[in-house]
């Protein structure tokens, strides 16, 4: 996995500083979803104009880039009447997953 390179410093008044030797500190499991890009605005049955994106990220907010599992997101609709169509399960590729063709079917007032 990724991994940044480190060194510390300590340091007191009136005595010289220490360094520690360079350690790694690795990007961690994946923790949440952060989305990245809203859905817009479409008309009822056709495709939203922009489609959802979603990043998974670590406990420390990096982006977790080679997820150990097959890791998908699936889109549900949370709220209003009608159905979700397109591609509702997709899988993340280097960290992002991107929705693809997602549309409201029988959007009413």
């Amino acid at each position: 996995g990724f991994s940044l390179n480190y060194k510390l410093m300590f340091s007191a008044a009136g005595l010289h500083e220490v360094f520690t030797e360079t350690f790694g500190v690795k990007v961690g499991e994946a923790y949440s979803l952060v989305l990245v890009r809203q859905p817009g605005e479409a008309s009822g049955g056709l495709p939203f104009i922009t489609q959802p994106q979603l990043r998974v990220k670590d406990a420390g907010g990096n982006l977790v880039r080679n997820h150990s599992a097959s890791l998908t997101v699936t889109a549900a609709l949370a709220s209003g009447t009608g159905a979700l169509l397109g591609e509702t399960t997709v899988s993340f590729t280097d960290g992002t997953a991107s929705f693809l063709d997602l549309a409201i079917f029988a959007a009413q007032p």
